[in-house]
């Protein structure tokens, strides 16, 4: 695996700003509706999917901040299973397992919680 430096995320400029997103309202529409549609029938199928999205936002916002580099097998079993320490080999990642489980528990899930509360 390439070692990569951290780095900041750049603020937006400001014609990204400005982008007209009008144009996915749908996506929100039919989000809406198939939370509405799976929470009726079976509200633990929308939380554990909601787990699962939220698992895979927290990988991989560390993957894109440079934090770490995980591979997809791991990635995928870090989703699936949860941030369980043995799930992750020294040879999948390029910092400590042990690290890397904590880290994920920690900030990232709670970050991910707050920010998303239209998944549940």
């Amino acid at each position: 695996m390439t070692n990569h430096s951290w780095t900041h995320i750049k603020p937006l400029p400001d014609a990204d700003k400005k982008m007209d997103l009008a144009a996915i309202k749908p996506l929100y529409d039919s989000w809406y509706a198939i939370r509405d549609r799976i929470k009726s029938k079976n509200d633990k199928t929308l939380n554990e999917f909601s787990k699962k999205l939220i698992r895979r936002l927290s990988i991989e916002t560390g993957i894109l901040e440079r934090v770490y580099e995980l591979d997809r097998g791991t990635t995928e079993a870090l989703i699936t299973h949860g941030f369980a320490v043995e799930l992750v080999a020294h040879s999948s990642t390029n910092i400590e397992p042990a690290f890397l489980s904590s880290r994920l528990s920690d900030s990232k899930m709670k970050g991910w919680f707050s920010l998303f509360p239209f998944t549940t």
